[in-house]
């Protein structure tokens, strides 16, 4: 729809971000001494949030070599939830497990948190609106190896190398060690 617009649209696709591990889904993992998610073994490159500034200010600062172009804004390395899990458990000194869950069990422990399966207006986590049926697609596709990408592009459009994973946990979970 976007490129038979004939507007001008530059596309950036950020993996999912290595803070949503560490900081949400990391800390009550941690505590119970297992990460549970559908995502199988499906791999990712998670990128730090802060890396996926700089791209976007380029862009912005300069749009014209930009047009109708996507770039795939992703860490360095892919890795599944549980290669995710045990970083972050070498991280803090503790064991951390990675337990697949089916989709049912997924949405079974957000239905037990509250969470409900279809976006309301109003309800936030965080700050953010959240849902669970979106949540549950979403790991699901990574199960499904839908987000099996990695790209340069980070550091094409910076110069820098983005963060990978274990750096973002060194410098999250530096509070919760042991």
């Amino acid at each position: 729809m976007l490129r038979a617009s004939g507007l001008y649209w530059t596309a950036l696709r950020d993996a999912q971000y290595s803070e949503a591990l560490t900081d949400v889904a990391g800390p009550p993992a941690l505590k119970a001494g297992v990460l549970r998610v559908n995502a199988g073994q499906g791999k990712m490159a998670f990128i730090s949030r802060d890396d996926c500034v700089g791209p976007a200010v380029n862009i912005l600062i300069d749009p014209s070599p930009h047009r109708n172009k996507a770039y795939n804004i992703t860490g360095p390395e892919l890795l599944s939830w549980g290669d995710a899990a045990k970083i972050m458990g070498e991280i803090v000194g503790k064991t951390l497990f990675y337990e697949p869950l089916t989709d049912d069990e997924q949405l079974a422990i957000f239905d037990a948190m509250g969470i409900p399966r279809e976006p309301i207006d109003g309800f936030v986590v965080n700050g953010n609106p959240w849902n669970s049926s979106d949540m549950v697609s979403f790991t699901k596709a990574t199960a499904l190896g839908e987000f099996e990408i990695i790209s340069d592009h980070v550091q094409k459009l910076t110069l820098k190398k983005p963060k990978t994973f274990r750096e973002v946990c060194e410098q999250r979970l530096a509070s919760v060690k042991q």
